[in-house]
Parts: structure tokens; C-alpha cells; sequence
């Protein structure tokens, strides 16, 4: 057994489980969504929204991120996800100070939804423009945008002459939305509180 699998736990789906992909998306169809309880490091319980998928035994815990991702692409009901199509990958995420793999799932909806059959090859993916300009338009934090990121280098090929600069408007965007959110914040942070009671104006001090 691959010791990796000795550190978690064995009923969830983690980055090595798609390594017999080499790089390529794992298409896969969601069975169903709840929300539940994982056990992370060092024994900390949190809750997550689970997904399983058909055919797969194993289910995924859902970050922030992918559970984004999803709700952009087939709305914020959990419950209305089932039957609904994914694309997962893995990349890398850096946490705590080291650089590890991860799953992530593409803010686009796949077009290719059924594997080659009779040896045939399965048609060609496509890129759905509006889902992922629609992503952008809801990234409201730099890892979510990160991973937006990384979805449109891998898929720039594929899109249309016409709809690259629409595309890239969308990311600019929402990369000087963040920025301008965060600096928001920092300064916010760094300006002093006023007085409760201030001074009216042209009043002297005793």
C-alpha cells in the first residue's frame, strides 16, 4: 500500500488518488452532497461540504475554494448538485511553509461528460467562456483567484481569438478588485479609531 495513504484518512479522495491521470482532468459526475465532518492534522475535527461521485468510492472534502468553484458554476444549493459534471486536477497549494499537492476543480463546465467508448477517442474539450468570466466576476479572495489563474493558462489554447481579451478583461478585474479590498483592509487596520465624543468645530481646549 502507498504509504502516503497511512497519514489520512482512507475514505477521502486526495491528490495521489488521480495520479493515474498523468495531468489530465478526472471528468466526473456528482451522485450526491452533504455536509459533514473531517479530521485534519493533529486530530482538529472541522465541518465541510462532502461530495461523492459516481463510480468513485472515495469523497471529497470540499475547501473553500472548490466549494466556490462549484456554486458558480450550478448554483449555492448543495442539494441540486447531484448529476451535475466536474472536471478535478491536481496542482500545488503552499501551506504552513511547504509546497503540497492538491485537488482542484476547473471553474468551467466540461463539455466532454462521458469516457471514449468502443476505442473510440472522446471528443475534444471545450472551454464554457460564460462560466469562467462569470468565476471571475465572483473570486473574491487571491487563492481562489490563483486557482482561476492556473485554469485559463492551461486552457488559453482553446479559447477563441474573440473571447481572450473578454476573458482577460474579467481577470484583470477581479485581480484589482481583490487588491483594492485588501489594501482596503490594511489601511483600515493601521487608521486609529476617532473619539467617541469629538470636538465641535472651533472649540478650544481649556
Amino acid at each position: 500500500m502507498d504509504y502516503r495513504r497511512w497519514f489520512d484518512d482512507s475514505g477521502m479522495l486526495y491528490a495521489y488518488d488521480l495520479e493515474e491521470h498523468q495531468g489530465r482532468d478526472a471528468v466526473v459526475q456528482i451522485e450526491k452532497a452533504w455536509g459533514g465532518e473531517v479530521t485534519g492534522e493533529k486530530g482538529r475535527k472541522s465541518k465541510k461540504p462532502i461530495v461523492k461521485f459516481v463510480g468513485l468510492d472515495k469523497t471529497l472534502a470540499l475547501n473553500k475554494t472548490n466549494g466556490k468553484t462549484i456554486a458558480r458554476m450550478y448554483g449555492k444549493d448543495g442539494s441540486k448538485w447531484a448529476g451535475c459534471w466536474v472536471a478535478l486536477y491536481v496542482t500545488t497549494v503552499d501551506y504552513d511553509g511547504e509546497t503540497r499537492d492538491c485537488i482542484r476543480i476547473r471553474p468551467n463546465k466540461p463539455d466532454v461528460q462521458r469516457p471514449a467508448q468502443n476505442g473510440k477517442r472522446a471528443p475534444k474539450q471545450e472551454v464554457d467562456i460564460e462560466s469562467m468570466i462569470a468565476a471571475y466576476g465572483g473570486c473574491d479572495d487571491m487563492e481562489m483567484f490563483d486557482a482561476l489563474e492556473s485554469d485559463r493558462k492551461a486552457a488559453w489554447a482553446a479559447i477563441g481569438s474573440a473571447d481572450k481579451p473578454r476573458v482577460k478583461d474579467a481577470a484583470t478585474q477581479a485581480h484589482k478588485r481583490i487588491l483594492d479590498a485588501e489594501n482596503a483592509a490594511a489601511m483600515k487596520a493601521t487608521v486609529p479609531d476617532a473619539p467617541e465624543h469629538p470636538e465641535p468645530a472651533g472649540a478650544t481646549l481649556p
